[in-house]
Parts: structure tokens; sequence; C-alpha cells
């Protein structure tokens, strides 16, 4: 079959995608947090919409035990402000990483260092708004995230399931005459419930101003990124100043980490080398031309054509570099010399 190269990768991540996020999880240690994540929308018994947005969370207490399990929702009805797009999330997470204060910030997350996060490939997580803010949450919060998306198939999850409880109990709390309207009703049955292992807030409304993320005059644009399986925002030259730089993976688990900065910088600044940030696990920036060629071994898998190239003159190389292109003829001193594109890598292997 023929398949083009995106349903091919698709296809391959439909199968690995969750295999990779359990592994994730399954081999967590003490202060590591496994999160599903997934927006649900609701009628109350008024029939106005309520929406929330439901974490999962699965933790290990001792090291190889069983998995604990908590599921959190954020109930919100605000007709002006609950849309369930990056905002929303963008909110949530900032109440929840927040340090405990009581009757203010539950800390659900505190004596959590890392966090994996699981969900789908909606704009309301696989956006650049999204990703820029979770960037600068080991600054703010000491917390590691890592992204480990889903493919779009929906009742496949454990935050699906959290979903369909819902509503099952405003059914059964309608027949028995209980009353459940707006956010703040579906929190109280919620929190009034049998199930210990739910909990619920009343998220009054989402924080929509102008400082809450940033503005999409200020993100550069990023159209594969609903694509993207897995997300880290961890590289060795990590500052203040890199933060809105990401690094992801097409495939979950498989192949090297693509660089990319997903905010525009009031200075103009030189590309982000691919090449050299791949090698060192580093934010490296600077013109093709000024390339240091670090080499990587192609035992590692990657694809040459990753990498920057450069024009050797044949006459003039003494490195075992195999070609990239055809000879091209050029001028110098009058005279033809011929040149060729050459792959970084020595050795054989085939540059596709």
């Amino acid at each position: 079959m023929n398949l083009s190269k995106e349903y091919a990768d698709h296809v391959k991540d439909n199968a690995t995608a969750r295999v990779n996020a359990y592994r994730i999880r399954d081999a967590m240690e003490i202060g590591e947090v496994f999160v599903t994540r997934d927006y649900v929308n609701h009628h109350d018994h008024d029939g106005k919409h309520v929406k929330f947005l439901i974490f999962v969370m699965e933790w290990f207490e001792v090291s190889k035990g069983p998995l604990h399990l908590l599921k959190i929702r954020h109930y919100c009805s605000d007709e002006q402000t609950m849309t369930t797009n990056f905002g929303y999330t963008i909110d949530v997470w900032h109440y929840q990483l927040h340090k405990m204060i009581p009757g203010v910030f539950p800390g659900f997350f505190d004596k959590y260092h890392t966090i994996h996060v699981a969900g789908d490939h909606g704009n309301h997580f696989a956006s650049a708004a999204v990703m820029i803010e979770e960037s600068k949450f080991y600054r703010l919060y000491g917390k590691e995230i890592y992204l480990c998306f889903f493919p779009g198939y929906h009742a496949h999850g454990r935050a699906d399931a959290a979903g369909a409880e819902d509503k099952q109990s405003a059914a059964a709390d309608k027949r028995a005459g209980r009353m459940r309207l707006g956010g703040a009703g579906f929190t109280r049955m919620t929190n009034s419930s049998n199930d210990r292992r739910s909990v619920a807030f009343n998220m009054v409304e989402i924080d929509r101003t102008l400082t809450a993320y940033t503005r999409k005059a200020d993100r550069n644009p990023a159209p594969t990124i609903r694509k993207w399986n897995q997300v880290s925002y961890i590289y060795n030259n990590r500052t203040e100043a890199t933060e809105g730089v990401v690094k992801y993976r097409r495939v979950s688990g498989q192949g090297p980490w693509t660089f990319i900065d997903l905010l525009k910088r009031p200075i103009k600044l030189p590309p982000i080398c691919q090449f050299c940030s791949r090698a060192n696990d580093s934010v490296e920036r600077h013109k093709k031309d000024d390339c240091k060629e670090i080499l990587i071994n192609p035992a590692e898998g990657l694809n040459c054509n990753d990498f920057s190239r450069k024009a050797v003159v044949l006459a003039n190389s003494t490195e075992e570099l195999h070609p990239m292109s055809k000879h091209q003829n050029t001028k110098k001193n009058g005279r033809s010399t011929a040149t060729q594109l050459y792959c970084n890598f020595p050795g054989t292997h085939t540059c596709m």
C-alpha cells in the first residue's frame, strides 16, 4: 500500500502513542505524576452549558507499588469566559500548580517535581499559547512538564470515562429531585458523591486578561503543532531567556527532537540550528555558514537531510564525506571548479 508520509506517521503514532505514554507512566519514580486531561461539555438541569476540564492524576506512593488515582474536575458556567480553549487550560494550570494556600489554592501538585501530561490534539492543548506558558512552569513552580499526545479518538482514556460519570450522576440527581445548576451545582454534585477519588472546583470565571497568556501577535506560527506527539521543555541551556523554545517529536518515542521557537523575540536572533541543537541537546543559534559541524553518529538513526549541508570544493577536500547532489560547475579565478554538496556524516550510509 502506497501511503503518504503524513498518513504513515499517523498510523505509526496510533500504534505507539498510548503504548509509549503508559510505558512512561508505569516507569515513574516517587515524585512524578501522570495526568490525563480532557474537556467535557455538560448541560445543567436548566439546559444551560457547563464546561469542565478534567485532570486524572496517577502516581505511585511506593516505588513500583499500586497506582493511585485522583480525578480533579474544573467546572465553569460563566457565559463570557467558559470557552474551552487555551485560556481555560492555562488558567487551570496556574490554579493547580500554585503552592497550597488553604482556602485559596489546593496544592495537589506540591509533592511532585515532574508532570507527564497526556491528552488529545485539540487546540485547547496543542497550541503555541499553552506551550509557551508551560515552558515557564519550571521557573514559576519548579515543575518539569512532558507532553505525550494521544491520537484524537474519544472513549479511549480515563478522562473520557470520568466525563461519563458526571452525566450519570446528574441524571440520578435529577430523578431524585436534586437540582444541579451551573458550575456551582456540578461542583456540589461531585463533592457530595460517594466517589472519594473525585474532587471538583468551580472556576467562577476564566482569566482572559491581557497578561494571562501570550497574544497571537507575539507568537510564531507553528502550522504542524497539532501533529506533534511528544513535547519537552527540558534542554541543557534552558533559562528564562529561552522560555518559549520547545522540542518535539512527530512520532512518540521515535527519532530526533526538533527544536522550535514559539515566541517572537524583540530582537531578531539567528535561526535555531537543528544540527547543533540536537547534538548538544541545547538551543544553538547561528547562521548555516557558522555551523560548527558537530558530528553525530548515523547509527543513532538520524537522517542526514535533517542537518546542515556544506559545499565542499572537491580539489581541496580530504574529508571522507559522501555526495548529496550532482556536480555543479563554479567559476574560480576564471577557471571552472567542480563542487559538490556533501552530508556532514562520515562513513558509509544512505542519505534519502
